[in-house]
């Protein structure tokens, strides 16, 4: 009997699979082929926080990041580089050591999204 439930149930669920369900975002706010996260590009004056109002919720590692950081003194024009400023930021993060947006390394070269 469920040899019979089951040759019928597959040809329906066959029928009822996305074409692009392979292709599954595990999250969604985080855009590596744009350097984006929740829209906002990841580059540019960085300011940091201590409380829950950041933009984002960073965790710093040393393996695997979703972002390599390069620390610039000028022009954070490209995707990974970081000004640290105390105003007039481009967007704002908070460190924590969980539940974080995304992950970050900072490197002295070839920053960007991995």
């Amino acid at each position: 009997m469920n040899n019979l439930l089951f040759s019928f149930l597959i040809p329906f669920m066959t029928l009822f699979t996305p074409a692009d369900s392979t292709i599954i975002d595990t999250d969604p706010t985080f855009d590596k082929e744009n350097c984006t996260c929740k829209e906002i590009p990841l580059y540019g004056k960085v300011r940091v926080m201590d409380n829950s109002f950041a933009d984002f919720d960073v965790r710093i590692t040393n393996g695997y990041p979703d972002l390599d950081v390069e620390v610039v003194k000028a022009f954070p024009n490209e995707c990974g580089k970081w000004e640290f400023v105390e105003g007039f930021e481009d967007f704002t993060v908070r460190f924590v050591e969980g539940f974080e947006d995304f992950t970050i390394r900072f490197v002295d070269g070839i920053p960007g999204t991995k």
